[in-house]
């Protein structure tokens, strides 16, 4: 993996070409964020939606559990372009919103450094 690191810049690139959102904080993808994190003391908990189609079908569960759960802020997570942008209306103030890095030991682990979530 650590070999195909320049592969997978250039497969974002391309598809950034069709679809403009994926050229969006790329270094995410890589596990790198820069955006700072509000200060929040709030359990963070963490909701991958892959997909449009996820993120639409994820809309009834996060209800529910933010009946269940209402000081919780969530961790809204996606791996294609138009399930990000879907998933901004699932946000609430003090939620976060991030690409699921690629599953390489080191951007996995600076992304659960990063946010800490509670559970996922």
């Amino acid at each position: 993996m650590w070999c195909a690191q320049p592969l997978l810049w250039l497969k974002v690139r391309r598809r950034a070409r069709q679809e403009p959102g994926y050229a969006m904080a790329v270094g995410e993808r890589f596990g790198l964020y820069t955006r700072a994190l509000p200060p929040n003391n709030a359990p963070l908990l963490w909701l991958h939606a892959v997909s449009l189609g996820e993120t639409r079908g994820a809309r009834g569960v996060l209800q529910a559990l933010r009946d269940e759960l209402p000081n919780a802020r969530w961790l809204i997570t996606h791996s294609t372009a138009t399930g990000r942008e879907a998933g901004l209306a699932l946000m609430r103030p003090g939620d976060l919103q991030a690409w699921l890095p690629w599953d390489t030991p080191w951007a996995v682990e600076r992304f659960l450094a990063r946010f800490r979530p509670l559970a996922g």
